[in-house]
């Protein structure tokens, strides 16, 4: 009988697959020139392609720097803009929008068209003690700020769709440290914040018709200073500095990302630290990437991250003899 021996094949599969948003690779940090962020707070927006960066300076002046082919603009003293606390930025309807709250506790709102900014105008029956947050979410604008006197520790929302800003509505359920960050993801308004009376966080959500969710803590989180929230890569990723430590003081950087309904655990940003709120950025048509802006004691560095494409093992497949 004879037997027909098969050589052996050996098959090489090489499937290039996308590293996940834990594997994100952080570029290395570049110092913005002559930015220095007040407070250790500062706001970050892309505008046709031009990457817009304000904060206030010690004078209390808003400034603002924009980068535009790679390299940085020198930053520019708006003087009719006054900000106590940084403003905040977001793009809307091909715009920009920011907010800011003077020393006389009133909440105004401006717009940058690509050429100059309009000269703020006082949003009525708003008043915050701290800073004040605006995002973009299906063309509706949308501010949250935390009250006066007695209100002080409750969080209000207020929205704009193009005919004005609505009612300012404390929300229920939600008193937290006086700043919140918002994005939008899968047709639901975002909201995490920091417990007044805890270091914990926690995440809310609002639906189109104005009905926000039981908020939910985030597990892993311990932060005393504001958090920040940007949709990217399909979820959510929240960035914040670690641990119960004073504006000034040197913190640790983290973030957490939020897909298919939970939160996974916080992962530390190797080699980088922040001396006030981080601050996380992403641009329009490049989901993938986010833009990070850290204060330091200096000035603010900037960094982002940089989709790895990585080989999977290499695989073999044996034929079996036949005889």
């Amino acid at each position: 009988m004879r037997s027909t021996i098969l050589m052996l094949c050996l098959c090489l599969l090489i499937v290039p697959t996308l590293a996940s948003a834990g594997d994100h690779q952080w570029s290395k940090a570049e110092e913005i020139p002559g930015l220095k962020a007040a407070y250790g707070m500062i706001a970050g927006a892309f505008l046709n392609g031009e990457f817009h960066v304000v904060t206030s300076d010690d004078g209390e002046n808003v400034v603002h720097v924009r980068r535009a082919g790679g390299q940085w603009a020198p930053p520019v003293a708006l003087a009719h803009h006054k900000a106590g606390f940084s403003p905040d930025l977001t793009v809307c309807d091909g715009v920009l929008h920011m907010v800011g709250r003077p020393k006389s506790f009133s909440i105004w709102h401006s717009v940058f068209d690509g050429r100059a900014w309009r000269d703020p105008v006082t949003i009525p029956a708003m008043e915050a003690r701290n800073r004040v947050r605006i995002t973009a979410f299906d063309g509706i604008l949308h501010l949250t700020h935390g009250g006066m006197n007695m209100d002080r520790r409750r969080i209000f929302h207020a929205a704009n769709s193009g005919w004005g800003w609505g009612h300012n509505v404390p929300l229920p359920d939600q008193t937290g440290r006086p700043t919140s960050a918002m994005a939008g993801l899968d047709h639901e308004l975002h909201m995490v914040y920091v417990s007044k009376n805890s270091e914990t966080a926690w995440h809310t959500s609002c639906t189109r018709w104005g009905e926000w969710s039981t908020p939910v803590q985030i597990p892993g989180i311990t932060a005393s200073r504001p958090l920040d929230l940007v949709a990217a890569n399909g979820g959510l990723f929240c960035v914040f500095a670690v641990g119960d430590v004073g504006l000034w003081q040197q913190a640790p950087v983290a973030y957490c990302e939020y897909k298919n309904g939970r939160w996974d655990t916080p992962q530390t940003i190797e080699g980088y630290v922040c001396y006030g709120n981080p601050t996380a950025v992403v641009e329009p048509g490049l989901p993938n990437q986010i833009h990070l802006l850290l204060p330091s004691r200096v000035g603010v560095m900037h960094l982002q991250t940089q989709d790895k494409v990585e080989l999977a093992p290499v695989k073999m497949k044996t034929m079996k003899r036949v005889k």
